[in-house]
């Protein structure tokens, strides 16, 4: 059976931390959750996720650095982020950025940028 891909939720807001967690989760995602700029990149060299969603707005790292930070090392693939912020910032997707929402936002269109950028396993079905 296909191992769900893991998702990095980036947020220090801990009601939304939850709110995508379970969000993330009922598409098939195995998710991990970082309320700190410290915490995530640390998860992010020991687990390696398949997409990372990140706040800007962190209570001990700005998120920019956060970001420049998750840049991929030699011999790494890049990991594909999506920016969650409450205020208007400008990224590029050279910074691996694979789209931005501005909260509020709809949990619709997270998903929608997760199934594209790293779909869930499908089902297995049998016929018996």
């Amino acid at each position: 059976m296909p191992t769900a891909p893991t998702v990095l939720v980036v947020e220090d807001d801990s009601s939304l931390a939850e709110v995508l967690q379970l969000a993330l989760e009922l598409e098939g995602y195995q998710v991990r959750v970082a309320e700190g700029g410290e915490i995530a990149l640390s998860l992010a060299r020991t687990e390696r996720p398949d997409l990372i969603t990140l706040d800007l707005h962190l209570p001990d790292l700005d998120g920019h650095y956060v970001l420049e930070c998750l840049q991929p090392e030699d011999g790494y693939r890049p990991v594909p982020i999506i920016v969650i912020s409450g205020g208007h910032y400008r990224v590029s997707a050279s910074d691996g950025v694979i789209g931005v929402l501005s909260k509020p936002f709809d949990l619709g269109e997270l998903t929608g940028l997760a199934r594209i950028s790293v779909a869930p396993p499908q089902p297995v079905v049998s016929h018996v």
